[in-house]
């Protein structure tokens, strides 16, 4: 609860800042503020390559639900207007001036996506809208000089990356690694914070980018294959990861996978009790790091099953 608790407190502070030192007789507020109504707008995925990332948009309308039922933010009920960005800077710029300029939002909150945010950084900021709880760990999100209104959400892709690189310097030092990465600030970062990790000490053998509008990327996992790779990471979204996976099945190739997170095969498709129960059965297929041991530097190993065996058939 403490990452949504402060989602409301933020905008509770936010909210207070833009009534400054009137009377309350006065009642001027900032934009997006009434006596009974906080409007706040975000960009989600909702249909493009990065779609399975549409579930953070509901979510989100689910929680602020939650949060109207119990009485809203100082009495006044949240209003999320949540647009769809199809992952595509250009509508990403067009639905944000949509939200602050037609619909008058208070703040951008939680608009999903590395690309759609950097798109909208330098707009939102120009205009002194509060860029808040950003989906993305790119390190231009923390830069407080150059874009002091935007806070991000996540620790950042670097120290993600980073992590990944100690765990294989400790558990497999002789590791050839092969990495599959998305060819922007996303993937960049990852691999920035991988490469500070193993040192020179671990090679990569194979950095093979793709883009976000390509429809597979079967090639670029051949490439990795003919690398010599024995360990493969994905820096990708759901579906490339996805893709990565199976083809990976479908040519044979037994590398250790590194997966980003668990919760990319989750939005594709793949339960939550399927992925634990493949997990015991396979627990040194693949290993996996996530969001929350980076943020308590702990690194938790746990298989996820041989996807590119089990769940990668039944898909």
């Amino acid at each position: 609860m403490t990452r949504t608790f402060g989602l409301t407190a933020a905008i509770a502070a936010i909210v207070l800042s833009t009534i400054g030192s009137v009377s309350a007789a006065e009642k001027k507020y900032g934009p997006g503020v009434t006596d009974t109504e906080i409007k706040v707008g975000q960009t989600v995925p909702y249909s493009g390559p990065a779609s399975a990332f549409s579930s953070y948009g509901r979510l989100m309308a689910g929680y602020f639900e939650m949060v109207n039922a119990s009485g809203g933010i100082n009495g006044r009920k949240v209003t999320l207007i949540s647009l769809d960005n199809a992952f595509s800077p250009p509508k990403a710029i067009e639905q944000t001036r949509k939200l602050v300029e037609d619909d008058g939002v208070l703040a951008d909150v939680g608009t999903v996506g590395t690309t759609p945010n950097v798109a909208i950084q330098k707009y939102l900021n120009g205009a002194k809208v509060p860029h808040i709880f950003i989906s993305a760990g790119g390190r231009r999100f923390a830069d407080r000089q150059g874009f002091p209104w935007s806070v991000p959400m996540y620790p950042g892709f670097e120290m993600e990356g980073k992590t990944f690189g100690q765990y294989i310097l400790k558990n497999k030092p002789d590791a050839k690694v092969g990495v599959l990465y998305q060819n922007d600030d996303y993937g960049k970062d990852f691999l920035v914070g991988l490469k500070a990790g193993l040192g020179d000490k671990v090679k990569i053998v194979a950095e093979v980018a793709y883009e976000i509008t390509e429809p597979t990327i079967d090639s670029q996992i051949v490439r990795l294959k003919d690398s010599g790779a024995d360990s493969l990471l994905y820096f990708s979204t759901p579906k490339f990861t996805a893709q990565g996976l199976r083809k990976v099945k479908e040519m044979g190739w037994t590398p250790l996978q590194f997966p980003r997170k668990s919760d990319q095969l989750r939005q594709n498709g793949i339960g939550a009790g399927r992925f634990r129960e493949c997990a015991r059965h396979h627990h040194d297929a693949v290993h996996q790091t996530g969001r929350r041991s980076c943020l308590g530097r702990r690194r938790r190993g746990e298989g996820i099953c041989r996807v590119h065996e089990e769940v990668g058939a039944e898909r």
